[in-house]
């Protein structure tokens, strides 16, 4: 499952950390990405455009890397 955070805390935030050790236990592996806004440190998220194209990118690369296994997306609040 790839996961996207929320508006307030980048991929480190417990909540993003817990869900994903829960999601393990069920034999679901995770992979987590900030938003540009985040690793920039800027405080205001990015614009939909470029909140969309980060996650088709995100989306892309997991696909290419892990062919023949299902993908979902996920993410909490502005990251959903």
């Amino acid at each position: 499952m790839v996961l996207a955070h929320g508006a307030g805390a980048g991929i480190t935030h417990p909540f993003m950390e817990k869900l994903s050790q829960n999601l393990l236990s069920y034999s679901i592996g995770t992979i987590r990405y900030n938003f540009p806004y985040m690793d920039k440190k800027k405080k205001m998220p990015d614009v939909p455009a470029v909140a969309e194209k980060t996650v088709g990118s995100m989306l892309t690369q997991v696909v290419e890397k892990h062919k023949g296994i299902p993908v979902f997306l996920g993410g909490k609040s502005f990251g959903g």
